[in-house]
């Protein structure tokens, strides 16, 4: 489970870390200068040329949790098994999905060798929801193509999943976790989440 999850976490802050390619069409809708804005942020903090590892996680972290609806993602990766949770295990589980995401993109963070990022079409879907597609361009092995589910609620954007290979990353944790849940429950889950195991 670590790996997937953490593989594909990382791809989803990795397409924000290379210069933009964005035509006037994308730089008219804000969901793609959404993305375009977290990539150059996350860019810059790689750039930054005497910070520790620990600043940059740091800095690393505060983005993810601005850009991406860690709560949402969550509660929907849960599933029906959010209902049957005590309040104590939502807020445990809540935070450990945050951090336990933000370990494993830090931690494959050389993963990918970015040369260019581009955005290439941005489309909509019901509601206030937009796909953002775009293209990873690398110095070495081929180019990804991604989807990005971006959601706008009060006037900000923020990503609620992302599609790669064919494979979305909110659907992928459900299932991976279901099948946790299933085998040792919501506080096997929780264990299986902590730092450390």
């Amino acid at each position: 489970m670590r790996k997937i999850l953490g593989v594909i976490f990382a791809t989803l802050i990795f397409v924000g870390l290379a210069q933009s390619g964005a035509s006037a069409e994308r730089d008219a809708e804000p969901a793609g200068q959404f993305i375009d804005s977290l990539g150059q942020d996350v860019l810059t903090i790689f750039r930054l040329p005497d910070a520790t590892a620990a600043e940059r996680h740091a800095k690393l972290s505060a983005i993810l949790r601005s850009g991406v609806d860690l709560p949402r993602i969550g509660r929907f990766v849960l599933g029906r098994h959010w209902r049957s949770a005590t309040p104590e295990q939502r807020n445990e589980y809540q935070s450990l999905f945050a951090d336990y995401v933000l370990r494993n993109y830090i931690r494959l963070l050389g993963a990918y060798d970015m040369h260019k990022f581009s955005v290439h079409a941005v489309s909509r879907r019901r509601g206030a929801d937009r796909i953002v597609q775009s293209r990873i361009e690398r110095r070495t092995g081929e180019a990804i193509e991604l989807r990005w589910r971006v959601r706008e609620s009060a006037g900000q954007y923020r990503v609620i999943d992302l599609t790669t290979g064919g494979l979305s990353l909110a659907v992928t944790y459900r299932a991976e976790f279901a099948s946790v849940v299933a085998n040792r429950g919501i506080d096997g889950l929780l264990e299986a989440l902590r730092p450390g195991t």
